[in-house]
């Protein structure tokens, strides 16, 4: 036995010379190297190089988004399309939702949106009615709050507003809403959401991460989303002035939009601006309609020459219009009144227990208002 097993090294040994031995482990060496090379390069492909790559081409995504020839940030087609069936389930959905809007800032939203929401709930008593302040400044929220709700601690909290359009995981309004007081009727349901400072930060962080492309659901349409599976029969939304986050959201959600407007020069120029800002972007709210225009803190009889001056540059503007909108009716239009001024910031006048004159004409004057937004919707036309 052992002598085979030497025959058999004998034999190797003869076969192999010093030259074929170097050779062997040369290339024993080269192939640990090359493997060895490979599997660093592919590392650094993976972890570094790729990863690099899809953070530039999001970034250059984003660019192109708000580049000066673009058609505009949300106009992008990232992340997706609408959710199927959007457009059919919020054109069949038991809820109304309203937005009050207007690019223009200090035209009368927030005391629409008060006011307004306050009329239906207490007109409706049968009726959940919510209010929805979405602008971080939050006149809304401090107007139908009582004072000692009304300001989360910052940073530490965040206002319900907050919560609402900035959490991509949330499906439902719970823990969102606030019980309005309505002391002309407190049996009336009207809850709020309130906002406050931190909203700025909240929007601008979705605005940058949806542009970079961080989320795989449409951002869009989150509120949408919560709002169609919520239990109420009207939601008033106050819209900030400026086209970010939580307004598109708002409008993505809306089956309608109020435009509010001051009657003079500039505010009317603000109005032509806005709605076609409204139809460029019609792709992303199919269903969203302007119930119409509506003029507030006017005088009694349009007894000022740039008034009436400006009321018919806005039936102008309207008739131009590439989005079928109209001028709401006069009696609709909300007039300069002492009590809204009054009560701005610090409650809602239509609420008042109060029941002198001023407080039912003013009464009147929304329920003017409501009629009227009824009215436009249904398709009825006003020929003033």
């Amino acid at each position: 036995m052992l002598d085979w097993l030497q025959r058999i090294v004998n034999g190797v040994a003869a076969e192999l010379s010093l030259e074929k031995i170097v050779i062997g482990v040369t290339a024993s060496v080269l192939v640990y190297l090359i493997v060895k090379f490979l599997r660093r390069l592919y590392r650094y492909v993976v972890l570094v190089i790729w990863p690099n790559g899809k953070a530039q081409a999001r970034i250059d995504a984003a660019l192109a988004a708000v580049a000066a020839d673009s058609p505009g940030v949300w106009l992008s087609n990232r992340p997706a399309k609408p959710k199927d069936g959007y457009a059919q389930r919020l054109s069949r959905s038991g809820v109304r939702i309203i937005t009050v809007a207007n690019l223009k800032g200090g035209v009368g939203k927030t005391t629409v949106a008060a006011n307004l929401a306050a009329h239906y709930a207490i007109a409706n008593p049968n009726e959940r009615v919510m209010l929805i302040d979405l602008d971080f400044q939050g006149s809304l929220s401090a107007t139908m709050l009582e004072p000692g709700r009304r300001r989360p601690k910052l940073p530490a909290d965040f206002s319900k507003a907050s919560q609402l359009i900035g959490d991509k995981n949330r499906t439902t309004i719970d823990g969102c809403a606030e019980r309005v007081h309505l002391p002309l009727n407190p049996a009336a349901h009207l809850d709020g959401v309130p906002a406050f400072y931190d909203l700025a930060r909240t929007e601008n962080r979705i605005l940058v991460e949806w542009l970079l492309g961080c989320y795989d659901t449409d951002m869009r349409y989150w509120l949408a989303e919560i709002l169609l599976a919520s239990s109420y029969d009207k939601i008033i939304i106050d819209a900030p002035p400026r086209l970010l986050s939580g307004c598109v959201q708002a409008l993505c959600a809306s089956h309608f939009v109020l435009v509010p407007t001051i009657l003079d020069q500039v505010c009317v120029e603000a109005v032509d601006a806005f709605l076609g800002q409204l139809y460029d972007h019609r792709e992303i709210w199919p269903i969203m309609k302007v119930a119409g225009v509506i003029p507030t803190i006017t005088s009694a009889n349009f007894d000022r020459i740039a008034e009436r001056d400006a009321l018919a540059e806005l039936r102008d503007v309207i008739a131009k219009s590439a989005l079928r909108t109209q001028l709401l009716p006069q009696a609709a239009f909300v007039r300069d009144n002492k009590l809204l001024s009054e009560a701005a910031g610090q409650r809602i006048a239509y609420a008042s227990e109060r029941a002198d004159q001023a407080h039912r004409d003013l009464r009147a004057n929304f329920a003017a208002l409501a009629d009227a937004i009824e009215r436009s919707i249904r398709g009825d036309r006003f020929d003033e």
